[in-house]
């Protein structure tokens, strides 16, 4: 009787050791995985099919037409337009002969 219950206080004692090691190695490796980054992976290329699918809707549009016809830009002259010419050709005239 007394063997017996020795036996059974040593293998509860074998079995919480082998529970808390293995506590300590799940946490060790939570712990680990927890600072890594994730590593995201995609497809290279997704196919959508949308030939099952009723779309039902109505087309809507401005009741009027709008025309805006766009302005000519004024711009203020640089240069000031002279009527004739005359007097410069004139002495154009005099500095050939």
């Amino acid at each position: 009787m007394v063997m017996a219950s020795n036996l059974c206080a040593s293998n509860t004692g074998v079995v919480m050791i082998a529970l808390l090691s293995l506590a300590g190695l799940a946490m060790a490796n939570a712990t680990a995985d927890f600072n890594e980054e994730p590593i995201v992976v995609f497809k290279k290329e997704t196919h959508l099919d949308f030939e099952l699918f009723d779309i039902k809707g109505r087309l809507m549009k401005p009741s009027g037409a709008i025309v805006i016809e766009r302005q000519k830009a004024i711009f203020n002259p640089l240069l000031t337009l002279r009527a004739n010419f005359n007097s410069e050709l004139m002495n154009s005239i005099d500095t050939i002969r």
